[in-house]
């Protein structure tokens, strides 16, 4: 299940928009409820640009602005969060890294506005930081399952554990 779309710069291919990324409230749902309230990750993909990077998000910090109230009863709301993802290894290895000194996780500092109708349900949002947020987001919707050549790996994923 994806997200957004990758951002392919300045230039227009297959006739999508140059930048299609992920919506900040869509993100912010998103971030929200697979971390705190399933306590499970996803990956997204961290570098807007041409080059994917698809790194594991693990956690979050988010500060939330009182939000400024419309004419409809909706309102805006301004939101400063800190991103925390597991990025890559200096120097590839076999052992598990999870938990032990060499895992490294790294941050992003995000802002964005969050748009709500007058129920307080989140209807869009818009970013404030238009550099470096992230351009889609995805996760399995459900487990792969290995066979044929694969099969020894469902041996390998069950012992990872």
């Amino acid at each position: 299940v994806q997200v957004g779309a990758r951002c392919y710069g300045a230039s227009d291919i297959l006739g999508l928009p140059a930048c299609s990324d992920i919506n900040p409230g869509a993100f912010h749902l998103i971030l929200t409820h697979q971390i705190a309230l399933k306590n499970e990750g996803f990956v997204a993909d961290v570098e807007r640009g041409n080059e994917v990077w698809n790194q594991p998000v693990i956690g979050y910090e988010s500060q939330v602005a009182a939000p400024v109230r419309d004419e409809s009863g909706g309102a805006r709301t301004q939101v400063k969060t800190k991103l925390y993802y597991v990025d890559e290894l200096e120097v590839s290895q076999w052992d598990p890294v999870v938990g032990t000194d060499k895992q490294t996780v790294s941050t992003r500092d995000l802002e964005y506005w969050i748009e709500t109708d007058a129920r307080g349900n989140i209807t869009g949002g818009e970013w404030i930081t238009t550099k470096d947020h992230p351009d889609f987001v995805w996760k399995l919707s459900k487990p792969i399952e290995f066979t044929g050549d694969f099969l020894q790996l469902k041996r390998l994923t069950r012992t990872a554990r």
